[in-house]
């Protein structure tokens, strides 16, 4: 589940999720901070993207490039020749691969090998606003660890952390063909929170509001506290923090587990960083590969929004494991089994 700070929105993401590679994060984007991570509006498109998308949409290609005459044009108006094949749209080295002008928005894929995006509501086809975390290269996560004075973690804050690591970054490095390289810089100890479980009033869509005392903004701002002189938050993009497993419901009953994404959060660390991109992990996922539920909600961080229903409807999800970002707990969970009507974080 995504949650994001302030009352500003966003657009969607750029890519599926599971070819990272689609994510071009590093360019230009247009700007804007998300509210929550279903529904959310995209930016108008422009009278050429929205031609573009229907082309694609009616898979038209032979008009793509041409005047509607049938006939495949170069972009100076003569027919098109075997030779011109490498300003073909889906040819390797073709102009859809070039860097778009800065300052400009990236164009949505085109040609025969391209899928129909759609620029409204929901959509991996739209450009991805700045304050998420880019998706390729070297991405640095800190990641720390808490439990409550009556709720103690029973293992080992290393075999805690062993439940995602090395695994997540596995993933994202075979999902994205080596183009994404994952760090994560672990705080070895159980930050104890200062206060019992219940008093933070955590739960299912819970928010994180620096106006409470309560809720995310209280634990995070403990956590903060607790490694601020240990920690340069300048040198990481995202923040995990793995709550013991002990604490909060099974994940077979409800999923608490969320992210924070998209812009500021409102609470400052001690070298000025502005704290955002933060994911919290809480109770075990079912299945095989039980750690993806970290990289569904770091997924979130790159702009990547939830692919099931969240109306508590009992049709089957539209994606499944196919994607993380649907069910994220493992390929072998094919139904929902709990009681309250939730899915996925």
């Amino acid at each position: 589940m995504r949650q994001i700070p302030s009352a500003l929105l966003a657009a969607t993401a750029v890519a599926v999720a599971l070819v990272v590679p689609a994510l071009d994060t590093t360019g230009s984007r247009p700007g804007g901070a998300d509210r929550h991570g279903d529904g959310r509006p995209a930016a108008s498109p422009s009278p050429e993207a929205r031609r573009g998308a229907a082309l694609r949409g009616r898979g038209d290609a032979q008009h793509e490039d041409g005047d509607g005459d049938g006939i495949r044009r170069t972009p100076d108006g003569r027919p098109r020749s075997p030779d011109d094949r490498a300003d073909e749209p889906h040819a390797p080295g073709a102009a859809a691969s070039r860097p778009a002008p800065r300052g400009a928005a990236a164009p949505l894929p085109a040609g025969r090998c391209a899928l129909p995006g759609s620029l409204t509501a929901v959509s991996e086809a739209a450009a991805t606003p700045p304050g998420f975390v880019r998706a390729t290269g070297r991405v640095r996560a800190l990641t720390a660890l808490i439990d409550f004075p009556d709720v103690r973690a029973g293992i080992s804050p290393r075999k805690r952390y062993g439940e995602f690591f090395p695994a997540v970054p596995r993933f994202f490095r075979g999902s994205s063909y080596g183009r994404l390289d994952y760090r994560s810089t672990p705080v070895l100890k159980w930050i104890r929170m200062s206060r019992p479980l219940a008093s933070y009033r955590i739960g299912r869509g819970t928010s994180f509001s620096p106006a409470s005392n309560n809720g995310y903004y209280a634990l995070a701002k403990e956590v903060v506290r607790a490694v601020d002189r240990q920690v340069d938050f300048r040198a990481y993009d995202l923040v995990n923090v793995l709550v013991t497993p002990e604490a909060g419901p099974p994940a077979t009953e409800n999923v608490w587990s969320v992210t924070f994404s998209g812009g500021p959060l409102g609470l400052k660390t001690g070298d000025g960083t502005q704290l955002k991109n933060v994911s919290f992990i809480w109770s075990r996922q079912t299945g095989p590969s039980a750690y993806r539920v970290l990289n569904h909600e770091n997924a979130h961080s790159f702009g990547l929004p939830d692919l099931y229903f969240t109306d508590g409807r009992a049709d089957p999800h539209p994606v499944g494991h196919w994607d993380p970002m649907d069910v994220d707990w493992g390929p072998r969970t094919t139904s929902w089994a709990g009681t309250s009507g939730s899915w996925a974080g």
